[in-house]
């Protein structure tokens, strides 16, 4: 049957980060791209909510490679923004706000699709979701850099557009508790998801 696909794709500062082969954001546009041509190619509508930290561009669903096309430039401008040096501050309300607009694109029978690093995810979020998952289905890709699982032992330099500082990863203890966290982070994460 007709269906619609809703892609939220999350092109927020904290998604510019990246250690191995591309970052956050890039990895999140590919996926956003490819779900977008996978869902015209199955005959689907399909629609997308890309969002920064300070605005959102909303795309409605449409069976059109001209929508697709839509998306992917709106993919790309959002992704072609974030610098390091932005002065731009970390909206993690921003993902609760996505939700909101999608409530709205998405009434009942809609694939809605979230590629996030889930930056910000709180009890409005998972009332948001709830609310969403009542008449949809929900499909959540976790976007993620490997260092968080595999830091380096090594002196590393961190920054952002107003501070930098060293954090030394060489105290395996050190590593280990940041794992550590970083899976829970993760657990929360996926309980959220399958609640």
């Amino acid at each position: 049957k007709d269906r619609a696909v809703l892609l939220l794709v999350d092109q927020r500062i904290n998604m510019f980060f990246g250690t191995r082969n591309r970052l956050k954001s890039v990895t999140a546009a590919q996926l956003g791209a490819l779900a977008a041509w996978r869902a015209l190619d199955s005959g689907d509508r399909v629609g997308a909510l890309v969002f920064d930290d300070r605005d959102l561009l909303e795309l409605r669903p449409e069976r059109s490679e001209k929508n697709v096309m839509g998306i992917l430039h709106g993919l790309l401008d959002k992704n072609h923004a974030l610098r390091a040096d932005s002065d731009v501050s970390p909206a993690p309300q921003m993902l609760n706000h996505a939700l909101e607009k999608a409530l709205r694109l998405a009434p009942h029978d809609v694939l809605v699709v979230i590629i996030s690093d889930f930056f910000g995810v709180d009890r409005e979020t998972e009332r948001l979701v709830t609310r969403i998952a009542a008449h949809n289905d929900i499909l959540g890709l976790l976007v993620h850099d490997p260092m968080r699982l595999q830091p380096p032992a090594a002196l590393l330099r961190v920054g952002d557009s107003s501070r930098q500082a060293e954090i030394d990863l060489r105290d395996d203890r050190l590593r280990e508790r940041l794992v550590a966290n970083y899976r829970d982070e993760q657990q929360r994460i996926a309980q959220f998801l399958r609640r």
